[in-house]
């Protein structure tokens, strides 16, 4: 059998399983299996056998596949036995010192879980804390087998651990990524964060930064692999962080992304960790080295992988760097030189292109006043351009208008207008997404109220962000700043202000209500980015907006978004087929574009709504303007497909073609497609079903009701016919005398 360590399991072929191992019972198993092209494989099952290996024997789980190649003996086995391939590590630099040292260390490199062995993480509940169980949330039926899968990938890992019951249970929210895989996320805003008592652990200031690695050489950074699941929860802690899912109850053995004081358990671990070598600071998961000779540098880079190695720590090999003239931490550039502030924190406003008439001369002005008391002599150096906002003047750009912006960039890039970081500082991230760009400002505000920046940030839209509704443009205008300033906004133990000019978003991004499901799919996943953040969102109008405003109005032409984001392309359509046999995605497609009230609400979606809604066609959609996107030509309502009028009663007959009544079709629906009334036309097309009318279920028989009590005699009379032996008798009664005479008696 060959090693493979890109298998996870030990794989044999039927025919050799009833060649060599027949003895062994062929045990049932519900694993899948997939190729390296892609190809999906469900296992024969599984036997159980004691293996040796180097004087060890360890019992292990060996599949049988059907129709299977060689026999392979995958990453199970070697942990089992301790086995592992030395990495190639002589990529990552050219000196044959460094080499040398990386490769003392091989289990740094292996593709696995770390596991931190110094002790377990212990969440602590504050003494107003109640436990919060949420019921799981509906999982469209589409997603439902990704989700299920990613459970089973999680449990395989150890990572999660399936339980019976729990005080706590946090609902989950299923993200889409990039390339069609499925990520679990426990939307733990709602539950745990707010009964955890948070570490008051801070994060480095610059200076003392600056004060460890001030004075060296060159330059390393090493990174870790999952760095919080890494660490190991203590049982107890386990059971507070159970997530709810349509597959039961599940907890986590690892700490998780989302709980809001994971940066300081981490950041207080690292330190200490890593205390008394000299030229080392560490910021959460980033490890910088330094030394004033490379001796020195050897020295203290091989003490930081014995610890780190001694720890059951992970290292990615990919992000590390060794031995470089400068590294970049906080905004700020740290070489042998000092320190200097970095071009890129400032790269938005010295390289924003110049105005080319009246109405961004007036934008640059208002975006400048913003900052006006940090820019001496302001009003003489901007004189050229509020000379081209007299009446009557003349549009004119020449040299001295590209000198007076060329100067307030400056200045504003200077250090008498750039704040220094400091982490106890109260911070406020401003964001804005125009028609072509996004922009962000990244502020400190003082006791008094008044706000210095610290860096600015902008970028211009890619081709399908273009596309994105307002609501989803700006709120990728959000994600892009927070991504963009993530080493001043993490782990903040105080909460940051995240300013938007789109009051939607307020409600959808606010921390505290949770991710709904029904928020478009691209919202969610935005959110559940920003739940790893300590912020409060407000609303800011959009007259005091200005700086944000201006730079995604004047965006830099760059268009590369981070790798670890997902913005140029999303996935959703990807089970549009399964929405129903009736129709196609392609029909869907052509029906919505022919459409005159989607076309309409598009159109609305592309370039703003309006502030008030006549027509009644428009306002269902109106009503629900913050979960509408627009995708590949099909209009979605969060996870469910908008249906053009065209194809309604088509897929009404779709939905009744089994007769499962009211209810069912209701819930069905609701799960995959919507329109405006839909309810309502679920319930006319089965109120006119003669099939479904024959089967339904008798109403019960009222009560026999008593006559009501007459106001006198001779008012009402019963009369009837009794027949005794050969004589028929006519029987008359009064009732108000025999309600009487009963009375009596």
């Amino acid at each position: 059998m060959e090693l493979d360590s890109g298998s996870g399991t030990c794989v044999i072929s039927d025919a050799l399983y009833y060649d060599k191992f027949s003895k062994y019972e062929l045990l049932p198993c519900n694993v899948r299996m997939c190729f390296y092209n892609g190809h999906k494989i469900a296992p024969l099952g599984y036997f159980n056998i004691d293996a040796t290996f180097n004087n060890n024997t360890k019992c292990i789980s060996i599949f049988v596949v059907k129709d299977g190649g060689p026999g392979l003996l995958g990453r199970d086995f070697m942990a089992a036995f301790d086995i592992y391939f030395t990495a190639k590590i002589n990529k990552i630099s050219e000196d044959m010192d460094i080499n040398n040292l990386l490769e003392q260390y091989p289990k740094l490199w292996r593709d696995e879980l770390g596991a931190f062995n110094k002790f377990k993480v212990t969440l602590t509940l504050n003494n107003k804390a109640s436990p919060k169980f949420f019921k799981p949330r509906p999982i469209p039926f589409s997603l439902k087998g990704k989700v299920e899968a990613e459970l089973d990938r999680l449990v395989g890992l150890g990572i999660l651990v399936p339980v019976n019951h729990s005080q706590y249970a946090t609902p989950i929210v299923p993200v889409l990524k990039e390339n069609g895989k499925l990520r679990i996320a426990g939307d733990f805003s709602v539950t745990l964060n707010k009964d955890l008592v948070i570490d008051k652990y801070p994060l480095p200031r610059i200076e003392e930064v600056f004060a460890k690695l001030g004075g060296g050489e060159h330059y390393s950074k090493i990174d870790l692999k999952n760095a919080y699941n890494q660490f190991v929860l203590s049982d107890a802690s386990q059971e507070l962080t159970t997530i709810n899912t349509p597959k039961g109850l599940f907890k986590y053995t690892r700490l998780v992304y989302g709980l809001a004081n994971a940066p300081a358990i981490f950041q207080k671990a690292m330190e200490t960790l890593l205390a008394g070598i000299d030229g080392v600071s560490c910021w959460l998961d980033d490890i910088c080295i330094t030394g004033p000779n490379k001796t020195d540098h050897l020295t203290r880079l091989r003490e930081v992988l014995s610890r780190l190695d001694e720890a059951g720590l992970r290292l990615q090999k990919e992000k590390c760097e060794f031995f470089k003239n400068s590294v970049t931490y906080l905004g700020y550039t740290i070489s042998k030189e000092g320190l200097k502030s970095s071009k890129h924190k400032v790269k938005a406003i010295l390289n924003a292109p110049e105005p080319k008439n009246i109405t961004e001369v007036k934008r640059f002005l208002g975006m400048v006043n913003y900052y006006r008391n940090f820019i001496p002599n302001a009003s003489s150096v901007l004189n050229p351009l509020h000379e081209l906002l007299r009446s009557g003047a003349e549009w004119e750009w020449g040299e001295r208008q590209r000198r007076a912006v060329r100067e307030v960039q400056r200045e504003l890039a200077s250090e008498r207008a750039l704040a220094h970081f400091d982490p106890d500082a109260q911070l406020v991230l401003t964001a804005d997404a125009g028609p072509a760009g996004l922009g962000a400002v990244l502020s400190t505000r003082d006791g008094e109220g008044v706000e210095r920046p610290l860096a600015f940030a902008s970028r211009s839209l890619t081709s399908s962000e273009r596309n994105y509704s307002q609501i989803e443009k700006e709120a990728t205008a959000i994600v892009f700043a927070v991504k963009k300033f993530h080493q001043y906004l993490y782990g903040r133990s105080d909460p940051f202000i995240l300013k938007t000019d789109h009051r939607p978003l307020v409600s959808i991004f606010n921390n505290k209500t949770g991710i709904s499901i029904t928020t478009a799919l691209r919202l969610q996943r935005y959110a559940i980015i920003l739940s790893a953040y300590n912020y409060v969102v407000q609303y800011i109008s959009s007259g005091n907006n200005l700086v944000a405003d201006y730079f995604s109005r004047a965006p830099l032409s760059e268009t590369r978004c981070d790798s670890d984001n997902q913005f140029d392309t999303f996935t959703s359509l990807h089970f549009m087929n399964a929405i129903s046999a009736a129709v196609t995605y392609d029909e869907i497609t052509r029906a919505t574009g022919n459409d005159t009230v989607l076309k309409m609400v598009i159109g609305y979606m592309q370039h703003g709504w309006p502030r008030k809604i006549v027509c009644d066609q428009i306002k269902p959609y109106f009503q629900c303007k913050s979960d509408l996107q627009l995708e590949g030509g099909v209009l979605l309502r969060g996870h469910r497909v908008v249906i053009p009028m065209a194809l309604r009663e088509r897929l009404l007959k779709e939905l009744h073609s089994t007769h499962l009544g009211i209810v069912k079709m209701k819930s069905n629906a609701r799960s995959r497609m919507w329109w405006p009334g839909i309810d309502a036309d679920i319930e006319r097309c089965t109120g006119a079903c003669a099939t479904c009318i024959s089967l339904r279920a008798m109403p019960p028989r009222e009560a026999p009701l008593s006559w009501p009590r007459p106001p006198g005699v001779w008012n009402r009379v019963h009369i009837d016919y009794m027949t005794v032996g050969q004589r028929v008798y006519l029987v008359v009664v009064d009732a108000f005398s025999f309600k009487n005479s009963v009375g009596e008696m």
